[in-house]
């Protein structure tokens, strides 16, 4: 997905800047710079020509701020979960800017995408947690110069806080009255000297079920145990190197959805008027259309029905547990014991960076996600088990980036860098379609997926302060892109090439 953009003046998105204390009546309030690395270099972010809004560690938590789907409404993007007979609540989720929406549902199709310091992340969005982040920079409009495919909507980049060099613990814990519980407790201060630094984050977060079925089950549960560790060395005064690692376990009851019925209103006429303005009736004749307004779910109006089956069938334990279907893909994922979702995810992060005698710079680095699910839900959230879906969705990827930078501080500056990314993504899924009068569980071999994917490229800026007010950037990017789809029925690979070069001129 490629395409250069031509930006005509400065975007400065609300939250860029932090309006520091007023601390003396005779001095004016001062303005903090945030500091952003939009552009893979640090630079202030009313420099970045670009649409970025930064929200600080401070800010995120004095919003209740946690995750993409309480971020989406402070930073102007939709983080959509699965909907209509998809599995829901957290086995998936996509970032849409601008309503730029993908052409698909896998990573590669996406228009926006999340990245952890700087490395993407194919798996695992929709728990993703907030609790040792710097800051937050959601960057909107056409990223694809510096961060590749999938992110010509947008992007939004997580920054992670360093070990602090004074030790010290935190922690936090929350209760409702509803069941909902979050603990977290960190502790970090220097390991071995002043050299070497280290933070170690324990995270148990529960979310009460929103509904109970009628099965007696419980609709809405999430359940997120992680652990995390950062180290940070400075083993000389020019060269800095930062080691992260994460893994976390989430466990999920079917999600919280349920439906409504519709009353039969033959004939009824909906008001309406024509291109004239004169008023017609749109005339409903079938029997399955819905009269009057839609009911809330406290009416206790019986259409509503949150009734999906919570249970797991006897029928599904040997498909579901055991495998015994052989389906390709389930065998690696966590096993599911009930109906919702599980899903174990590990992350491993090294960065570094050296700087020269010149100001100049190089900096280093490298990611590896890998994320594990299997979920199970009842397709059409009926009390009757008339379908039923089980699907493992198994993802993982690899991105690794070098770059050399040139004095920040000079009027002509630049860098040039070259990554290397790939990925794997693999999906299948087993079906029970009772209402058709199967009995037996079935491999759907219509849903499945297998898809692997290369990209090498090479990227260079410059950025040329015209005057003390005119600055002109240039960015380009090229990249080689290869994705194969393997075929589960025994037919040939299929593979998919392309080279593109991805301009951006900026005048700010």
């Amino acid at each position: 997905m490629g395409i250069g953009t031509l930006v005509g003046s400065a975007l400065l998105a609300p939250g860029s800047l932090v309006l520091a204390q007023d601390v003396d009546s005779d001095s004016s309030a001062g303005l903090t710079e945030v500091v952003v690395t939009a552009r893979k270099r640090e630079e202030t972010l009313i420099n970045a020509p670009l649409s970025v809004q930064a929200l600080t560690s401070v800010q995120l938590e004095a919003a209740g701020i946690v995750d993409l789907n309480s971020l989406q409404t402070v930073a102007g993007f939709t983080f959509p979960k699965a909907a209509g007979t998809a599995a829901a609540g957290r086995t998936f989720g996509s970032l849409i800017f601008r309503g730029l929406a993908g052409d698909g549902a896998l990573p590669q199709d996406a228009s926006g995408s999340l990245f952890i310091d700087g490395i993407y992340v194919s798996g695992g969005l929709s728990s993703v947690n907030f609790s040792d982040l710097e800051r937050v920079e959601v960057l909107k409009g056409p990223q694809n110069a510096y961060f590749g495919r999938s992110t010509f909507g947008g992007l939004v980049n997580l920054i992670t806080r360093n070990p602090s060099d004074t030790f010290q613990a935190r922690g936090n814990a929350e209760f409702t009255d509803r069941g909902t519980n979050n603990f977290d407790l960190s502790v970090e201060g220097p390991l071995f000297g002043d050299k070497v630094r280290g933070r170690l984050l324990l995270l148990s977060n529960r979310k009460a079920g929103q509904y109970t079925a009628s099965d007696g089950g419980t609709l809405g549960d999430e359940n997120t145990q992680s652990i995390t560790g950062t180290i940070y060395a400075t083993p000389t005064e020019n060269l800095w190197i930062r080691l992260r690692g994460h893994y976390q376990e989430d466990d999920d009851t079917s999600a919280a959805l349920g439906y409504i019925k519709a009353r039969p209103c033959a004939g009824f006429t909906y008001p309406a008027r024509s291109e004239s303005g004169a008023d017609v009736g749109l005339v409903f004749t079938l029997p399955n259309g819905n009269c009057g307004p839609v009911p809330s779910l406290d009416s206790g109006d019986p259409r509503v029905l949150i009734n999906a089956n919570t249970l797991l069938p006897a029928s599904a334990i040997g498909p579901q547990i055991s495998n015994t279907l052989g389906d390709p893909f389930l065998s690696k994922g966590p096993t599911l014991d009930h109906m919702g979702m599980r899903r174990d995810t590990y992350r491993l992060a090294v960065q570094a960076g050296y700087s020269f005698a010149n100001d100049w710079s190089l900096d280093f680095n490298a990611g590896y996600n890998n994320s594990d699910s299997v979920s199970a839900w009842d397709l059409d959230r009926a009390a009757v088990l008339n379908f039923q879906n089980i699907q493992p969705y198994l993802s993982s990827d690899m991105t690794a980036d070098m770059r050399l930078s040139t004095d920040p501080s000079k009027k002509i500056r630049g860098l040039v860098g070259a990554s290397y990314f790939r990925s794997t993504v693999r999906l299948s899924q087993i079906d029970l379609n009772a209402i058709f009068g199967a009995t037996q569980y079935v491999l759907n071999t219509g849903n499945y997926v297998n898809n692997r994917s290369h990209v090498p490229a090479a990227y260079a800026s410059v950025d040329w302060d015209i005057l003390d007010t005119l600055t002109l950037s240039g960015d380009v990017r090229y990249q080689q892109d290869e994705i194969t789809t393997v075929i589960r029925t025994g037919g040939p690979d299929i593979k998919n090439e392309s080279k593109k070069t991805l301009p951006r001129i900026t005048l700010s």
